[in-house]
């Protein structure tokens, strides 16, 4: 069980170590005051990222609402595809994720179109109903020889566009900005993701930040997911999904 700063027996010393963590950040302030771990010392995301905002139960998704994915790939590293439907307020719901490595195109379509099926987001003669952004390695060039994976996808019936990459700052501000939306806490954020994102959940708040670029957090292995939820968010905004 996480044990908080407030349940210590001794008053004068909670008064006094409140005191010396005023000026800390305030992710370093919730895991010692509040026991609140979600965040990393040096997060990127850890002045904004909060649990009880940014993750919910899952529900029923609305029949009217918009729906699309969004994915990012990889083979030796980790893919991901993420979907998402747009409340009439223009937040954006990561409603499921899955999680790949090792897998080529067609073994990830298959995969898309289980999940898609069983959603009834597929169509048996015309292939899935719905599209969305995936990273520029889809359309690879292998050789004359080869199709690329892309056109494997495509093949199964998934369909993609590419993901706007032009400029990972620009990405980074669109994803924060859904992130502090929420006005105090009196509205929606822009952005919440299902409990069962957990790849999500688990990675973007530890995500540390670039020290040769703050305006990002730095490349790693865990940045996948965050990386697939900004091409999300710039398809919605491009899109006119939401703003």
């Amino acid at each position: 069980l996480p044990a908080t700063l407030y349940d210590n027996p001794d008053p004068e010393f909670i008064k006094q170590y409140e005191l010396t963590l005023l000026d800390k950040p305030k992710h370093f302030r919730d895991a010692y005051l509040y026991g609140s771990w979600d965040t990393v010392i040096g997060s990127h995301f850890g002045e904004l990222w909060n649990k009880t905002v940014h993750v919910c139960k899952a529900f029923k998704i609305p029949h009217d609402w918009p729906i699309f994915r969004a994915g990012d790939w990889g083979y030796a590293t980790n893919g991901t595809v993420g979907w998402y439907a747009v409340h009439p307020e223009g937040t954006l719901y990561c409603f499921y994720e899955i999680s790949f490595k090792f897998k080529n195109a067609t073994e990830v379509a298959e995969m898309i179109k289980y999940f898609e099926e069983k959603n009834k987001l597929w169509d048996p003669n015309q292939g899935s109903k719905i599209y969305g952004p995936m990273d520029g390695q889809l359309w690879e060039e292998r050789g004359s020889s080869f199709s690329t994976k892309y056109e494997e996808m495509v093949k199964v019936g998934v369909d993609w566009c590419k993901a706007d990459q032009k400029s990972r700052e620009t990405n980074c501000e669109v994803f924060t900005n859904r992130l502090k939306s929420h006005e105090n806490f009196t509205r929606l954020p822009g952005i919440v993701f299902f409990e069962n994102c957990e790849m999500s959940i688990k990675t973007i708040p530890a995500l540390t930040t670039d020290p040769n670029n703050l305006e990002v957090p730095a490349k790693a292995k865990q940045d996948h997911w965050y990386d697939r939820n900004t091409y999300a968010c710039q398809y919605a905004k491009q899109s006119g999904l939401s703003a």
